[in-house]
């Protein structure tokens, strides 16, 4: 059995298969399940603090701010959790630029923006091919008339 893996593998089942004297404590420490950061409260002087750095669990950010002092910044820096951008922000003395740079999370899209802005490119595009005069003469042609494209 690969103990460092299974150590890792946040699946519950996995957890649950460990057992204490075959936990590998730097792979629990990245292990963003939250049984394994319930054990990581009760085993603090065991975690490995750089790799709980990089752990995208909201907990794991919770136990970095009790433990401040052995946070690794250039870990943090790239952690994508929301939070973990929060207590950087918090902190920008800290940041390791470096790694931040390379985290996808620094940057806040605005999806309601870009959702309308795609909705009136594709609104546009059907209105000029929709009252292209062709498409008008065509109708007109077909009987159509012109009073049935005016708006009342």
């Amino acid at each position: 059995m690969d103990w460092d893996g299974l150590s890792e593998n946040p699946s519950p089942e996995a957890f649950n298969m460990l057992r204490p004297e075959n936990i590998k404590w730097r792979g629990l420490s990245a292990n963003p399940n939250p049984e394994a950061l319930k054990l990581l409260k009760e085993n603090t002087n065991r975690i490995y603090w750089y790799m709980l750095s990089g752990n995208p669990c909201a907990e794991a950010i919770d136990l970095l701010r009790e433990n401040a002092h052995n946070i690794d910044w250039f870990w943090l820096s790239s952690n994508t959790c929301p939070e973990a951008i929060d207590f950087i922000r918090e902190h920008p003395d800290k940041i390791n630029y470096i790694s931040l740079s390379s985290n996808p999370n620094i940057f806040e899209r605005d999806y309601i923006k870009m959702s309308e802005e795609r909705t009136m490119t594709i609104l546009e595009d059907l209105m000029k091919n929709t009252l292209h005069p062709r498409r008008i003469i065509h109708f007109l042609e077909l009987g159509g008339d012109m009073d049935d494209y005016l708006i009342n």
